[in-house]
């Protein structure tokens, strides 16, 4: 009976594993819910109109420029839900018009409505130079850029997964292809981001980035840790009972 348990717990994990993942967001609201907060980390001298919204293209979150007159960086946060060891931070990439020249990516923080890019963390995508790009800025006026050229397929997802409490892979999908860009591994005195999660977006032209289903996804060896978990609890419960 306690084998035939134990195998039945297995298998409600195994069949668990596809809906493991945690929805923050499909956008299939008409407008953005409170938790989010945009806010506009570097400019130039002029100011060009900038947004996210959930209505010019419906079902999806769409980063808009227009009225250019210069750059301008923006990032969209929530600390309604964090970025913590053992998840992934997952969000579907639909493309930029054709037009774009800019850069929009997935992104996490320390913090929602900062002012400037100190402690980000962001993977996207470059149209202007057709890249990934990766970076971490330690501080807002330095930062540790990784841009990854030759990507022969467009990316259709980016990720951040956090292995440790102080250490971040940063990577992409073209398919179901998983491509790991980089691994940032912060000073243990740093500050980690993580408490915020969301987009920043570098836009230089009239355009249009659109993104889906920002969503958390368990590590496997988080799962593999609570199916070993209940398997302990079986385990202590059987032993009681003889």
């Amino acid at each position: 009976m306690f084998r035939f348990t134990v195998y039945v717990v297995v298998l409600a994990l195994a069949m668990a594993l596809p809906a493991s993942a945690t929805i923050i967001d499909d956008f299939n609201s008409e407008n953005l819910d409170s938790h989010w907060v945009q806010s506009y980390v570097l400019e130039g001298s002029t100011k060009s109109t900038m947004s996210f919204d959930t209505t010019t293209t419906p079902g999806q979150l769409s980063a808009i420029m227009s009225n250019y007159s210069n750059y301008r960086q923006v990032v969209l946060l929530r600390d309604d839900y964090a970025l913590n060891v053992g998840l992934t931070l997952l969000v579907d990439f639909m493309g930029f018009n054709p037009e774009s020249n800019g850069s929009l990516a997935l992104a996490i923080n320390t913090a929602k409505g900062v002012t400037d890019r100190a402690n980000m963390i962001y993977i996207g995508y470059n149209a202007y130079s057709d890249t990934v790009g990766a970076a971490h800025f330690p501080t807002a006026s330095t930062w540790d850029p990784h841009n990854i050229t030759g990507v022969t397929s467009n990316p259709t997802a980016f990720y951040i997964t956090r292995k440790a409490d102080n250490v971040y892979e940063v990577g992409y999908y073209a398919g179901t292809t998983k491509t790991l860009a980089w691994t940032y591994t912060l000073a243990d005195d740093a500050p980690h981001p993580g408490a915020a999660v969301g987009f920043y977006a570098d836009f230089r032209a009239n355009m249009k980035g659109m993104v889906d289903n920002i969503r958390f996804i368990p590590e496997p060896g988080t799962l593999v840790l609570l199916g070993c978990g209940l398997v302990g609890l079986l385990c202590y419960a059987w032993r009681k009972r003889r």
